[in-house]
């Protein structure tokens, strides 16, 4: 089961779910990779309950889940903000982590959905030698105008290609739906064949008949897992 908790150390506290295998508790001290999930604009606030709703955190709460093999942490972005903004907070969350718990350092992996995969794609940007691997789902790195409002930028449009090239050596399995109309896939599949162009270790699915829900069946792929621990 996941455990509630909160980080206090950054600007802003960050509630947060976090999960551990059962193996972790019962063979004792053994490093263990990390995977940060970032959740979606519809679960900001200060009830946690929400993040489990959708993507990995609903999946851990299933039995099957127990003894997923990594250390999980699902912060909550606070109401009327967007990870974007809290980039930093987000790094500091994760060396406190790697303080507090057998995390192995060389394999930190990243996910995020919708706003949440906005944020892992500036988070990755931002601190492009920390992470082992990375797993957008129906993000991007910038918004169409008809969807930026309050929407904290990091990157105009002009400026992405010349910014993932700071990724090109991390693997990157990205997932988006056809049909997003939330998220349109089109800065995503831009991204991706630029990274291809650079030689990068990076795959798209696309789900042709599914919208902005894509993490429903992106985070239902355990080849997922498998690829980020092996990444």
């Amino acid at each position: 089961m996941q455990k509630e908790c909160i980080f206090t150390g950054g600007s802003t506290s960050l509630p947060y779910l976090i999960h551990v295998p059962d193996r972790y508790v019962l063979e004792g001290p053994c490093q263990y990779p990390l995977l940060l999930f970032l959740h979606g604009a519809g679960e900001r606030g200060n009830d946690l309950a929400l993040l489990k709703n959708h993507g990995l955190p609903k999946l851990l709460e299933q039995k099957e889940y127990h003894d997923f093999p990594f250390v999980t942490v699902s912060p909550q972005c606070p109401e009327d903000s967007y990870w974007t903004e809290h980039l930093t907070d987000l790094k500091l969350f994760l060396d406190y982590l790697i303080d507090e718990y057998e995390i192995d350092v060389n394999s930190i992996c990243l996910t995020g959905m919708s706003m949440g995969g906005i944020g892992a794609w500036n988070l990755a940007l931002q601190y492009p030698d920390f992470f082992h691997a990375l797993a957008p789902v129906c993000g991007s790195i910038t918004l169409p105008t008809h969807r930026k409002k309050a929407f904290h930028e990091l990157y105009t449009k002009q400026q992405v290609l010349e910014a993932i090239t700071r990724i090109k050596h991390l693997p990157i399995w990205a997932f988006h739906g056809a049909l997003d109309e939330v998220v349109p896939i089109d800065e995503t599949k831009q991204i991706v064949a630029h990274l291809q162009e650079l030689g990068a270790h990076v795959q798209l699915t696309v789900y042709p008949d599914i919208g902005h829900d894509s993490w429903v069946p992106a985070y239902e792929t355990e080849e997922l897992y498998w690829w980020l621990y092996n990444a």
